[in-house]
């Protein structure tokens, strides 16, 4: 079944992403709805496919990983988890094409 994931651990982030072809994942320490104006976090009443995935790091499935049923804490999506993936050695950006400033312009 496809769906949100209601809570998961930084190992369900690595094996989701090399189950989709990445090199690497992590898990987001933000919330779902930490993110500027847009909120990441599934829709009221889209499904949930689990609550607290756990893996350990060596399963080629996320169906390999131990969850557990969604529940009414995980209704409103404001527990689901966010991930990002990339591959190694690879950046959106060509050498010199991006600078990083903080506030002050240095």
């Amino acid at each position: 079944s496809y769906g949100s994931v209601c809570g998961a651990n930084d190992a369900a982030a690595e094996v989701a992403c090399k189950q989709l072809g990445y090199d690497f994942g992590t898990l987001s320490a933000s919330s779902c709805s930490s993110y500027g104006s847009s909120s990441l976090c599934g829709a009221p009443g889209s499904p949930i496919a689990a609550k607290n995935l756990r893996c350990e790091g060596g399963e080629l499935s996320m169906d390999e990983c131990l969850r557990e049923e969604a529940d009414d804490a995980c209704s409103s999506h404001a527990g689901d988890s966010v991930i990002f993936c990339g591959n190694e050695g690879s950046s959106p950006f060509a050498d010199g094409a991006l600078r990083l400033i903080d506030a002050s312009g240095a």
